[in-house]
């Protein structure tokens, strides 16, 4: 399924580089300070020592303590809004995608299931054609037809549900969606949100949260991150937020599998994966699990917990912002001629 991200200014190719002196986040080592990029992708990341003997022609960046993450991805209702790219300075790629978003679908969709001939599934909950029970109905007879395989292989998800239809969600409705691996889109900053929806309780049911930036003018990723952690509040239990971890995955790897689906690589940063990911000037790196009376992690940081910026503090700044090895934003970190082999620094 093509996609493309959109951008006003003219994005260049990142050559061999290696960027260390960082704080990686990354599953494939918990104390990383080195990404090396080549190709497009992300060629090894490690501690900075073995960097430059394993890539002696990379262009070096030192990171100077930067934090190295995940981009934030935006599809949906922000890639139609015609916003420019102002929002690469906010560390947010936005992205179209060759799959409609479809609205109250009917036997041709399931026609074109059965056909093979629909690769996503991406569908809008209509509250004229039933709202989320509505979608949850056309899933069952798509499924009838087309078999359960086929329909949760085309990594469904469900967009345009406000903060009343999440808390509305009952138990039987939770376990449809499990069924078939739906992605909820979250959209924090649009209406009313998400107040008083029990995300930990969605996420604790296997449903797969994606998260939105956008709020109908403009890209707020750290806001939509502080607010899919804030809900909790003593008044309106049982509304319970996610951690941060938990936020940040939703608005990245979670907005990818939703509106692409799974098997891309974006969205993580690991060896083979594609480059995509921002540079963050932030203060102390944290480890906080939800407000939750059982925690189901420890924030020790010998768990593995990997700390993520303060959402109680200054929002983080972006200073670079890479897709699939092209540069969208750069503040200077990355300099101007990549693959030169020269030294740049923050």
């Amino acid at each position: 399924m093509p996609q493309k991200s959109i951008s006003s200014v003219d994005a260049r190719q990142l050559g061999p580089t290696l960027i260390h002196g960082a704080r990686v986040l990354s599953p494939a080592s918990r104390d990383a300070t080195s990404l090396a990029v080549d190709n497009g992708a992300v060629a090894w990341i490690g501690q900075d020592a073995p960097g430059p003997t394993l890539f002696p022609d990379a262009a070096s960046v030192n990171a100077a303590d930067a934090w190295c993450a995940p981009a934030f991805f935006e599809f949906d209702a922000a890639a139609d809004a015609g916003v420019d790219a102002s929002a690469a300075a906010l560390g947010v790629v936005r992205m179209t995608s060759d799959a409609p978003v479809l609205q109250a679908p009917g036997s041709a969709v399931i026609d074109s299931l059965v056909a093979g001939d629909l690769d996503k599934l991406t569908l809008r909950a209509d509250s004229a054609a039933g709202g989320l029970q509505g979608v949850l109905d056309f899933l069952d007879a798509a499924a009838e037809k087309a078999g359960h395989v086929r329909v949760a292989g085309r990594a469904p998800a469900i967009v345009g549900l406000g903060a009343a239809d999440l808390r509305a969600i009952s138990a039987e409705q939770s376990d449809a969606l499990a069924k078939y691996g739906v992605s909820l889109v979250v959209a924090p900053l649009l209406g009313d949100g998400v107040s008083g929806a029990d995300l930990i309780g969605l996420a604790a049911a296997g449903i797969p949260l994606a998260g939105t930036c956008w709020d109908g003018a403009e890209f707020r990723p750290w806001d939509a991150l502080a607010t899919l952690t804030g809900v909790c509040d003593a008044a309106a239990s049982p509304a319970r937020a996610l951690s941060p971890r938990a936020a940040f995955t939703a608005a990245t790897r979670g907005a990818v599998r939703a509106f692409i689906g799974q098997g891309s690589g974006l969205g993580v940063l690991q060896p083979g994966a594609p480059a995509a990911f921002a540079l963050w000037n932030t203060g102390e790196l944290v480890a906080k699990a939800a407000d939750d009376a059982v925690q189901r992690w420890s924030t020790d940081p010998r768990s593995g917990v990997p700390p993520m910026p303060d959402l109680e503090g200054p929002a983080p700044t972006c200073l670079a912002l890479v897709d699939r090895g092209e540069v969208l934003f750069d503040s200077g970190v990355l300099g101007a001629a990549p693959g030169s082999g020269s030294e740049q620094a923050l």
